[in-house]
């Protein structure tokens, strides 16, 4: 009699703790039910998602954190540099084959020389895409 209430009382237990795990969030809920793997937007949360969706809408760098590449920046038409700040640390590969990076810090204002000879010029930068 015993063994069989026992029985009985961990069958439960197994059922009472599946249906917890299924009921955590509707993501996980989906993926055991239909037996697939959720994908990385239906799985993230937060700023994350936010990312992922900007990205499927069409905006390839929500961040603005890309790589800036081009010419080199003179005196009369400097690289320009986007931020929303009075300053921004920025990196300089002075040549294309150097494995060092230069860094410095620019601020707001004029033109500022590299120790290569380029010029950079911070500029106002727009906000980035996930502001709310």
């Amino acid at each position: 009699m015993a063994l069989r209430i026992l029985g009985s009382t961990l069958r439960q237990g197994k059922t009472i703790a599946k249906v917890a795990r299924l009921s955590t969030s509707a993501a996980a809920r989906k993926a055991v039910l239909s037996e697939t793997i959720p994908t990385d937007l239906e799985q993230a949360t937060g700023v994350e998602r936010k990312e992922l969706e900007a990205i499927l809408g069409g905006n390839p760098d929500p961040f603005n954190m890309n790589i800036t590449k081009g010419a080199p920046g003179t005196r009369d038409a400097p690289t320009l540099v986007p931020s929303m700040y009075e300053e921004r640390i920025i990196g300089c590969v002075c040549e294309e084959e150097a494995t060092t990076i230069v860094w410095m810090v620019l601020k707001k204002g004029g033109a500022q020389r590299c120790k290569c000879g380029n010029f950079f010029q911070l500029v106002p930068g727009k906000a980035n895409a996930l502001a709310d």
